[in-house]
């Protein structure tokens, strides 16, 4: 089994990508071959780098489905892009009118691309503006690991809870252990077991090894298994009820249901 070469630590950098061993962020490699430095000037730069970490790093970043150099600056420009979008809607209308779905993207795009701060930044702007929201489940994930890249771990734990919420497959699938489907109402596209598989690849982040054991130690704990079961429970009650009043009174214990916050687990 191969040892990894990056990780993502809190304490290390603020929880940006690093090369293990190193507190050298991955993306200054990618910052050094994009002005047009070599390896070894790279290398050179920031000697407890190994030649065989940052080559590795590079063979990653030529599977993806983006050219290597510009993968980050391509997510940075078109969430920029997107938040004018936003911004230019909600001056001409005079509120948003996000039919597109704009704003679940730009979280996203701005996570891969590393800029944790303007992903945060919107994530703030998305809690004022769109409060009522229902949310999206890959944009609820990349908030989750904004946070706890950031250090905000109790946060980070909160909204990894409502990204399981949004959608009971997506932490599973996404450390490969997809759950089978449950026998329950599926209430909309984005809570179908199929969902991550449906998402662009530009907007799947990727868990480092640190980040995947804290997303299984979640999912294992009271908490998330708690919430869990009564989620599975109400909407497998759903799927079985027709009378309009007996789903809204069904609804109605589910969104009472307590879900606790990270701060009062103890």
């Amino acid at each position: 089994m191969k040892q990894p070469v990056i990780h993502s630590d809190p304490d290390i950098q603020g929880g940006v990508p690093v090369f293990v061993g190193t507190r050298v962020p991955v993306e200054n490699l990618f910052d050094y071959l994009e002005a047009g430095d070599s390896l070894d000037e790279f290398l050179k730069s920031f000697p407890s780098v190994t030649r065989e970490q940052a080559v590795a790093a590079l063979e990653h970043a030529k599977r993806s489905s983006l050219p290597v150099f510009d993968t980050r600056k391509k997510l940075r420009d078109r969430a920029t892009r997107l938040k004018r979008a936003l911004a230019n809607e909600q001056q001409r209308l005079g509120h948003i009118d996000d039919g597109a779905g704009k704003r679940y993207l730009i979280g996203p795009l701005y996570v891969n691309a590393g800029e944790l701060e303007k992903a945060l930044a919107h994530y703030e702007w998305y809690e004022k503006a769109c409060s009522d929201d229902v949310g999206e489940p890959i944009h609820y994930l990349c908030w989750a690991l904004a946070l706890h890249r950031t250090g905000d771990v109790a946060r980070a734990n909160d909204k990894l809870l409502e990204t399981m919420v949004q959608n009971v497959y997506l932490l599973p699938t996404l450390l490969g252990s997809p759950p089978a489907v449950y026998d329950m109402w599926h209430s909309s596209n984005r809570e179908q077991p199929e969902y991550l598989a449906e998402v662009p690849e530009e907007f799947v982040p990727e868990l480092t090894d640190q980040e995947r054991s804290w997303v299984k130690e979640q999912l294992d704990s009271f908490r998330f298994r708690r919430v869990k079961y009564e989620y599975v429970s109400t909407f497998r009650a759903l799927k079985g009820e027709t009378n309009i009043d007996k789903r809204r009174d069904i609804l109605r214990r589910w969104d009472e249901f307590p879900k606790g916050s990270a701060s009062s687990d103890g």
